[in-house]
C-alpha cells in the first residue's frame, strides 16, 4: 500500500474521531447532529438546534446534561460568556459530580467550566462513629461512611445515617456556593428496636403502618418494636395494597412493594358527578354533587320530558281551503289562533329546555372543577404539609 494512501486514511480517522468519541454516549439523533455542527465550528447552528429541542422538552436524562453542556460550549465560542455560564450552571444542577477533565472536549472551555464549578458547587464530607453506616441525602442513598468530596449545589439537605444495632442519626445542613463542609455524626447504639426502609414501585405512595401515616415512599421508619406490622400503600390511579412488614430488633429491614395500576376505564369513574369525589376520599363533596345531580335528573325527566308539547299538541292540517286540528274541521281564524298558540308554547318549551340543559352543563362543569382542580389542589397542599411534618419518617 502506498504511503500517500496510508496518510489519507490516518488523516480521515483523525478528523472523524473527535465526533465519534463526543457523541458515542448520546441517544438523541438531533443532539448528535448538533454535536457534529459544533465539531465543524458551526456554533450558531449547533446552539439553535439544541435550544429548539430543549424548549420542546425532547432531551431526557444524560442527553439533557450533554445538550446544556454543548449549548454552553457554543455560547462560549461565540463570546456569549453570560449565556454560557447559565448553561453550565444548569449542567451542574442536573449533575453536580460531572467530571470533564478526562473527556475529549476543548481544553480552554473545560478550564473555564472547572473554575465556574469550583465557585458554584459545595463540597460535603461526612464521617460517622462508628463508620460503614449507610448515608442518605434527601432520601437518596449515596454510599457508606466516610463520604469524601461529595459535590452538591447550594441548597438545604437532610442527612441520615443507618447501621444495624444503632438508632437512625439525622443531620440537617445548608450548603452555600464554594463551601466545604465537614459533618461528624455520632450514632447511638440500640439493639432493642428495628428500622424499616419501605419502597414502592412507583414511588411517592402514601405509607401507613397500623393506619398511621408515615410519609411518602421511599420512607425510613425508625424505632420500631420487633414484630409484624401491616402496611397500607395508597397512590392515585393505583389499587390500594396491603403488605406485612417483619421487623427484627437491632436490624434494618428493607422491603419493596409493586403497586398495580388501575385500568384506564376505571379512571372514567372520576368523571361521574359525586363518584369522583368519593373515590378521592371527599365524602361531603360527593354527597353534595351526587344529590344535586340526582335532583337535576328528576326535574329534567319529570318537568321537561313529561311536559313536551310536541307530543301532546294535536296535529294541524290544511287541505285546500279546509283547516283541521286533529280530525276536526275548524275555521281559518281558529286554525291560525291554534297555530300561533302551539308555536308560542313550543318556543317557551324550547327556551326552558335550553336553559335547563345549560344548568345541567354548568352543574357538571362545577363537578369537574371540584374534582380535578379544587380537590386535587387541596390534596397537593395536604401532601406538602404532611411532608413538612413527617420529613422522611
Amino acid at each position: 500500500m502506498n504511503k500517500k494512501l496510508i496518510f489519507r486514511i490516518i488523516l480521515f480517522l483523525q478528523l472523524i474521531f473527535p465526533s465519534v468519541s463526543a457523541s458515542q454516549n448520546v441517544n438523541n439523533p438531533e443532539l448528535k447532529l448538533a454535536i457534529d455542527y459544533y465539531r465543524k465550528g458551526e456554533f450558531k447552528t449547533s446552539a439553535k438546534i439544541i435550544k429548539e429541542h430543549i424548549a420542546r422538552n425532547e432531551f431526557k436524562g444524560k442527553d439533557l446534561v450533554i445538550a446544556n453542556l454543548y449549548l454552553g460550549f457554543s455560547n462560549y465560542k461565540m463570546n456569549r460568556r453570560y449565556l454560557a455560564k447559565i448553561n453550565f450552571e444548569e449542567v451542574l444542577n442536573l449533575e453536580p459530580n460531572i467530571n470533564l477533565k478526562n473527556k475529549d472536549y476543548d481544553r480552554e472551555v473545560i478550564d473555564w467550566f472547572e473554575s465556574l464549578k469550583s465557585d458554584f458547587i459545595a463540597t460535603l464530607n461526612i464521617e460517622t462513629t462508628p463508620d460503614s453506616a449507610e448515608i442518605y441525602i434527601n432520601k437518596k442513598k449515596i454510599g457508606f461512611s466516610p463520604v469524601r468530596n461529595k459535590h452538591l449545589i447550594s441548597d438545604f439537605y437532610e442527612i441520615l445515617a443507618l447501621k444495624d444495632g444503632y438508632k437512625v442519626a439525622r443531620s440537617s445542613v445548608r450548603l452555600k456556593r464554594s463551601d466545604t463542609l465537614n459533618i461528624s455524626i455520632k450514632m447511638e447504639e440500640d439493639n432493642n428496636k428495628g428500622i424499616a426502609i419501605i419502597r414502592t414501585e412507583p414511588a411517592e405512595a402514601s405509607i401507613y403502618i397500623k393506619d398511621e401515616f408515615k410519609g411518602y415512599s421511599p420512607v425510613i421508619v425508625s424505632e420500631l418494636t420487633a414484630g409484624n406490622y401491616t402496611i397500607t400503600m395508597k397512590k392515585q390511579k393505583y389499587f390500594i395494597r396491603k403488605g406485612i412488614l417483619k421487623v427484627e430488633s437491632g436490624k434494618i429491614t428493607r422491603v419493596t412493594f409493586k403497586l398495580e395500576k388501575i385500568k384506564s376505564h376505571f379512571l372514567l369513574f372520576e368523571l361521574c358527578p359525586g363518584l369522583g369525589q368519593f373515590l378521592l376520599g371527599y365524602k361531603t363533596h360527593g354527597i353534595v354533587f351526587s344529590s344535586l345531580t340526582f335532583g337535576y335528573l328528576i326535574y329534567y325527566y319529570t318537568k321537561m320530558k313529561g311536559a313536551n308539547p310536541y307530543k301532546t299538541f294535536p296535529p294541524l292540517k290544511r287541505i285546500g281551503e279546509r283547516f283541521y286540528i286533529g280530525d276536526e274541521e275548524v275555521s281559518m281564524d281558529y286554525y291560525i289562533y291554534e297555530f300561533n298558540r302551539q308555536n308560542y308554547e313550543k318556543y317557551k318549551y324550547d327556551r326552558k329546555k335550553h336553559r335547563t340543559r345549560m344548568l345541567g352543563a354548568g352543574l357538571y362543569l362545577l363537578n369537574l372543577i371540584d374534582t380535578f382542580v379544587i380537590i386535587k389542589s387541596d390534596l397537593k397542599k395536604k401532601k406538602e404539609k404532611q411532608q413538612k411534618k413527617f420529613g422522611f419518617y
